[in-house]
């Protein structure tokens, strides 16, 4: 499910059953099954292990040497990352547009 507040779609592995239709069906190959959940899995940028325990960045946004993940709200156009994605300068895309999932992961050319 998308959660309302921040968008980040969220797995619920109590509820699955394995059977990897959704694997199949993501148009971004973001999907995976987890051995250890028992459960297919997907990257939740930290909700669980960072961000619900107040930290701003994911942990490959502040593990990343060159700085080229951001993390942040963009909502807010004060935050690094709207100010990013509303530049003009450098093209903005996210993938496979014509798939209508409406994505808030965006790429820059640098």
């Amino acid at each position: 499910t998308k959660d309302k507040k921040n968008g980040i779609v969220m797995m619920h592995y109590e509820k699955c059953i394995g059977c990897k239709s959704c694997v199949l069906a993501c148009p971004y190959d973001a999907r995976y099954f987890n051995e250890e959940k028992h459960a297919i899995d997907k990257c939740n940028f930290c909700i669980d292990t960072r961000l619900s325990k107040g930290e701003k960045l994911t942990a490959c946004a502040e593990a990343c040497p060159a700085g080229v993940r951001n993390f942040g709200d963009l909502s807010d156009p004060n935050s690094d990352v709207y100010k990013l994605v509303h530049q003009l300068e450098h093209p903005v895309w996210v993938l496979r547009p014509e798939v209508g999932a409406k994505p808030n992961v965006f790429y820059i050319k640098g």
